[in-house]
């Protein structure tokens, strides 16, 4: 069952994303479109998983769109299944600041605030 929670209530679990999702599209121009509300489907359902008191995501690149989004104003919460941690979750989990904020693996050509 999916509950909703706003995306800076929810953690990163990787240090750094890659600027294109799975399908090839891009991060920034995802968050540039829901910003300007361009983005007609539907939030995906995000998995997340407690830890330490804190919710954490496994789908950081959705995760930061959806928080670029929640800053500007254009989402309040996103929908979300709370799953179990698993083995694999320990080993993917790379943040080195407790979740609080992620980086483009190519920093220097990607924007990290795409809607100001």
């Amino acid at each position: 069952m999916a509950e909703n929670l706003r995306p800076t209530d929810i953690r990163f679990t990787q240090d750094t994303i890659s600027s294109r999702f799975q399908n090839g599209d891009d991060v920034i121009e995802a968050a540039k479109a829901m910003c300007s509300r361009r983005h007609d489907e539907a939030i995906p359902i995000m998995e997340v998983y407690q830890h330490r008191g804190n919710y954490y995501s496994r789908n950081n690149r959705t995760l930061y769109v959806t928080r670029v989004a929640e800053l500007n104003g254009a989402v309040e919460t996103v929908p979300v299944r709370v799953v179990e941690k698993s083995q694999n979750d320990r080993h993917r989990f790379t943040t080195k600041n407790d979740g609080e904020s992620v980086r483009f693996r190519n920093a220097d050509e990607r924007d990290p605030f795409p809607c100001h």
